[in-house]
């Protein structure tokens, strides 16, 4: 007899844990909040219902805890509620959690999603089983000098996305937001890049998203008011985007993650300006404040710059706009098309054995003059020879082979007033070195010329800042005068005829030999904060 009840009890014991796992393993298919019945889940449970009290007791009795489901509604008690996969509240107030180190977070439920209060520590989400609450907005401290702060983040079609939809960034803007495989289809994100070979990923980076007053001043890039005017060369294989008619022939192109140079122009009217900071707006409508940038104003072109930007690895690809924030609290505002580069490899010396190459980059740059002609020796990494492979659409390795002599690197020289004209352009020592010859159409550049170099190769864009020199010239083009004519010597000063001496009738401008073409021409000039200001009419010549 003894022996027929421990079975009858030991069946009812086997029963419950198969129905307790059966349980257990439908909610987490579902990702559904459990509860455990506590003591106080079990005298509720005897108040409402003697089914429920005895299922109680003779869990008790048997040890097992059973689990049952949550049936929350999307609606908390808090007033917390989800919509389109986010926490929301009425009435104009903001979804919190009373934990400042969790988040209101959106969980898949039975019937609709479940409001509650989780962090994410890199592998799973843990959640509190308390719903958020609902409070009066209130300015926070918490954003930092980027215009970003860290909010809630999440995992959509292999995205890392922000409220809205809009894409996730990291501290580091070198690092871009990853989903990584997670608990129950719950994928887990971390700020990871790239080294060719692998995915190096850093946990402690921040996962970043737009301040709602960052967003809000979205408004500061509606109009375009700067155009572009030059753009770097780049490799014939590249594809150029389609531009919209309205910004046709006054946009830049760029790759992800390049360092381009651009010639523009500002609107008429605004020859002085101090930038302080250059901000980027993406396809997606993601702001990155203040980006790397210089800009060099162009001698004799008071409205002409050269602007060099950084542009992050984790832009989106599509219409950009960047916006040039004057001192004054304006912005200046212009477009650039960004798209990705190729993945590039090259032969091993003369085996058949290939290596990745990544973006170019520029070291050093030194110059030689003889006359009209410019070489100039670069030194970095990267740069591309005759020949080089890359993946297509279909993921196949195509060739690239150039006639010998011409290189894969294409170059361009800012500004492009100096005329240069790219003779010849030579790779060597493994990438590492190159050699560009050029010809200028006038034998004297203008005593010292900022001029910008920028090398692009399929897999990416550098750019330097470097200074020409003024070392030979012929005697330039005269100006008439009613006492003589003057002209520029071969060391490079203003004379005159017949023994006159060169003067400027202003004393705040003093005497200049502008280049030209085919000659040098002289001037009477004056340094106005980064431009120089010429007025011919003020030169004369007189007795000494």
């Amino acid at each position: 007899m003894l022996f027929e009840i421990n079975k009858i009890l030991k069946s009812k014991t086997m029963l419950s844990i198969a129905l307790a796992t059966a349980l257990l393993a439908f909610s987490l298919e579902n990702f559904i909040p459990l509860h455990c019945l506590g003591h106080e889940d079990a005298s509720h449970s005897a108040n409402t219902s003697s089914g429920s009290s005895s299922s109680s007791s003779s869990s008790s009795s048997s040890g097992i805890v059973i689990l049952v489901l949550s049936n929350q509604i999307n609606t908390s008690s808090s007033g917390a509620f989800c919509l389109n996969s986010s926490v929301s509240c009425t009435s104009g107030l903001v979804a919190a959690c009373s934990d400042p180190d969790y988040i209101p977070t959106c969980l898949p439920g039975f019937q609709s999603d479940i409001a509650d209060c989780c962090k994410n520590n890199g592998i799973s989400l843990n959640c509190k089983s308390q719903p958020p609450l609902c409070k009066t907005p209130t300015n926070t401290s918490s954003s930092s000098s980027s215009g970003l702060i860290n909010s809630r983040a999440y995992c959509q079609d292999d995205m890392v996305l922000c409220s809205g939809g809009v894409l996730a960034a990291c501290s580091d803007q070198t690092y871009t937001p990853k989903c990584l495989p997670g608990f129950n289809s719950i994928n887990s994100f971390e700020c990871c890049k790239t080294n060719g070979i692998a995915l190096l990923c850093k946990p402690e980076l921040t996962v970043t998203c737009p301040d709602t007053s960052i967003v809000s001043l979205q408004n500061q890039f509606q109009t375009v008011t700067i155009d572009v005017v030059s753009n770097p060369k780049l490799p014939d294989i590249i594809e150029l985007p389609i531009v919209t008619d309205a910004f046709l022939n006054r946009s830049g192109f760029a790759y992800t993650g390049s360092n381009p140079s651009f010639e523009i122009k500002l609107p008429s009217g605004e020859p002085d300006i101090t930038i302080a900071s250059v901000d980027l707006k993406d396809s997606s409508g993601f702001i990155y404040k203040g980006i790397p940038f210089t800009i060099t104003p162009i001698l004799g072109q008071p409205e002409r710059y050269i602007l060099n930007l950084s542009i992050p690895d984790s832009i989106k690809e599509g219409e950009a706009k960047f916006a040039l924030n004057l001192n004054d609290g304006t912005s200046l505002n212009g477009v650039i098309y960004i798209f990705p580069p190729l993945e590039i490899s090259v032969f091993k010396g003369k085996s058949i054995k290939t290596r990745k190459v990544a973006k170019p980059l520029i070291t050093r740059i030194s110059s030689s003059k003889i006359k009209n002609r410019v070489t100039l020796n670069v030194k970095g990494d990267n740069f591309i020879g005759r020949s080089f492979l890359y993946k297509d659409k279909d993921n196949i390795d195509n060739l690239v082979q150039n006639p010998k002599g011409i290189s894969s690197t294409k170059v361009t020289i800012f500004p492009s007033s100096l005329m240069a004209d790219i003779k010849k352009v030579s790779v060597f020592n493994h990438g590492t070195e190159m050699k560009v010859v050029i010809d200028f159409p006038f034998s004297v550049i203008a005593q010292k010329t900022d001029a910008e170099l920028i090398a692009s190769t399929p897999s990416g864009i550098a750019s330097r800042l470097f200074t020409l020199k003024s070392e030979v010239g012929t005697p330039g083009k005269p100006v008439a005068n009613l006492q003589g004519e003057a002209f520029c010597s071969v060391s490079g000063k203003v004379i005159c005829s017949n023994g006159l001496k060169a003067y400027c009738t202003n004393s705040d401008y003093s005497l200049k030999c502008i280049a030209g073409f085919p000659q040098k021409t002289p001037d009477c000039c004056k340094q106005d904060n980064r431009s120089l200001n010429c007025k011919a009419y003020l030169l004369r010549c007189a007795p000494n």
